[in-house]
């Protein structure tokens, strides 16, 4: 039989050597893409059960003082003034009952909390991301530069709902 006569196969000790080259390069191009996404500068403070649930008050208090409106799907529009603490509860699937308004260029403190898992708050257009741990109390110094309405997400996987944890943020001018 001449060498023309032979089948040349797979040779799968070379091709599983290139799927493991080309693995590693597309994970260390991932995990420097990820650490590219700087974490918003927030102070983190833990808290008991009993402050988170005065936490949530301090929520209700926002909302129910601050309702400027209602928007189109019912919820109300909350515009606190500048300078204020603003107050989130991440709670499984969203950001709070409310739409937040807030003024283009001026400051905030957002003081943010997690009442069951581990989530995040993410805008995109806004440079916002912080992560938003249990028992911690995040505070943000935030200062909105981009007038326009704006998708709040969660950036941490959160369970079955997590694709749907989608709060707005409007910036007026």
């Amino acid at each position: 039989m001449s060498n023309s006569d032979k089948k040349e196969g797979v040779n799968y000790p070379l091709l599983l050597a290139m799927i493991l080259i080309i693995g590693a390069v597309i994970g260390v191009v991932a995990m420097k893409t990820l650490d590219s996404r700087s974490e918003t500068k927030a102070v983190k403070v833990k808290i008991t059960k009993e402050q988170l649930a005065e936490f949530t008050a301090h929520v209700d208090q926002m909302v129910s003082r601050y309702t400027v409106r209602v928007d189109e799907k019912g919820l109300p529009v909350v515009h606190p003034p500048a300078g204020s603490e603003v107050y989130i509860l991440a709670r499984n699937y969203d950001f709070g009952k409310f739409t937040l308004e807030l003024e283009k260029d001026r400051s905030y403190r957002l003081k943010v909390a997690s009442k069951e898992v581990k989530h995040s708050i993410f805008v995109r257009e806004l440079n916002l991301w912080s992560r938003i741990n249990t028992g911690e109390i995040s505070t943000i110094e935030f200062r909105p530069e981009k007038a326009g309405t704006f998708d709040v997400v969660c950036g941490e996987f959160c369970g079955t709902g997590h694709s749907s944890m989608v709060g707005r943020l409007i910036v007026t001018e």
